[in-house]
């Protein structure tokens, strides 16, 4: 029998945990999902479904689980490879019935051993491979699972092959950022500049994040000047920049959240001054001065958040390699604005044009790199 998702005590406990970046799961008295919010399922796929405590749990004869529980008020569960470490204790709900399941981390000791910098690398590369490849596998098993049992449920079939597919976006992502900041910090990767209109450029990836963010329902808006404005820029690189920076607003976000593009031409200075600006969770201060650094990654509390941590490192080597800079400000509560400049000058030899792309190209093309980008916050296409 399910637990009532109406009942006070089960509404004050999904409050606490619809937001937060902590994984929280609820279930009725037969194990059987009720709730869970977002990082929960990112931190294990099944969670996605019905029955993915159960998945979880298979090995364990389920009165034995429930007699722990009573007995010892909480059951632990670890996770086994390739799904990671740490676990995930379930606990009895007090005023209905029902459990809680939260997850269970295991930290290691802080030895000295390693530097801070590594330990930082290998987090992140744990984080950002093991996590994706543990909900691919864990999809496929349950594919398999149902294929053994003969028991095709289409939707389910559908949601569990939309996550193996959101992974394996979310591992090209990690694959290719490695890729970008280790040629950027050697000096491999050199500017592919061409002649562009950098307003209607600005237009076209504004429109085009608008339509990937619109099923989430943050608006994406900008401030351009009407007419053309030609300099000599590298429009992939540009363009990872700014999508790099919608993708963190994106995921740091909450309800009222929007997103504001705007660019102005300082003339003296012969300079862009570009700016991103979101009303999301904000930056705890603490944080701040570390957002650059590779393999920096955490959410508004400060703990490490899923991901690789060099969103924001490529983007600032980037816009130094453009000749600009860039820098951001936040309030925890009150959003980010990230301020970066590139030079505003007129090619100073030939050089071709930028071939022109609308927001439907960039869309339809499902390896786009906006696709790549934002798929640590959209459902990447299938």
């Amino acid at each position: 029998m399910k637990s009532n998702l109406s009942e006070p005590f089960v509404q004050q406990l999904i409050h606490l945990y619809q937001t937060s970046n902590i994984p929280a799961i609820l279930t009725d008295a037969d194990f059987q999902i009720i709730w869970c919010n977002q990082p929960a399922i990112h931190t294990f796929a099944p969670f996605a479904l019905p029955d993915g405590v159960l998945f979880l749990l298979q090995g364990h004869p389920l009165d034995q689980v429930r007699q722990t529980i009573a007995q010892q008020g909480s059951f632990s569960i670890r996770f086994a490879p390739p799904f990671g470490a740490g676990g995930v204790k379930i606990c009895a709900l007090v005023q209905c019935p029902g459990f809680l399941a939260l997850p269970e981390q295991e930290i290691p000791p802080e030895d000295g051993l390693c530097p801070e910098g590594v330990q930082r690398a290998l987090s992140s590369f744990d984080s950002a491979y093991r996590t994706e490849l543990s909900r691919i596998f864990s999809a496929i098993n349950l594919v398999m699972q149902d294929c053994r049992e003969q028991s095709f449920d289409q939707e389910r079939i559908e949601k569990l092959l939309s996550i193996a597919n959101n992974s394996c976006y979310r591992l090209l992502r990690s694959c290719e950022w490695i890729l970008y900041h280790t040629h950027l910090s050697s000096g491999m990767l050199k500017l592919r500049e061409q002649r562009l209109d950098i307003f209607a450029l600005l237009r076209i990836f504004t429109e085009t994040a608008a339509l990937l963010l619109e099923p989430l329902h943050i608006p994406v808006e900008g401030t351009f000047p009407k007419e053309s404005f030609f300099i000599s820029c590298d429009a992939e690189k540009l363009s990872l920049v700014l999508f790099n920076l919608i993708s963190n607003s994106a995921r740091f976000t909450r309800p009222g959240n929007h997103i504001v593009i705007s660019v102005s031409h300082q003339v003296e200075e012969e300079q862009l001054v570009i700016k991103v600006t979101d009303s999301g969770i904000g930056i705890p201060q603490k944080v701040l001065p570390h957002v650059f650094e590779p393999y920096y990654s955490c959410d508004c509390e400060g703990f490490h958040f899923g991901g690789n941590g060099l969103g924001l490192t490529i983007a600032k080597e980037i816009i130094a390699l453009m000749g600009g800079t860039i820098t951001i400000s936040s309030r925890k509560g009150s959003g980010t604005s990230v301020v970066f400049t590139i030079p505003a000058r007129e090619p100073d030899r030939p050089l071709p044009p930028l071939l022109a792309s609308s927001p439907s190209d960039y869309v339809d093309d499902r390896f786009s790199l906006p696709h790549v980008a934002l798929s640590d916050c959209i459902d990447s296409p299938i």
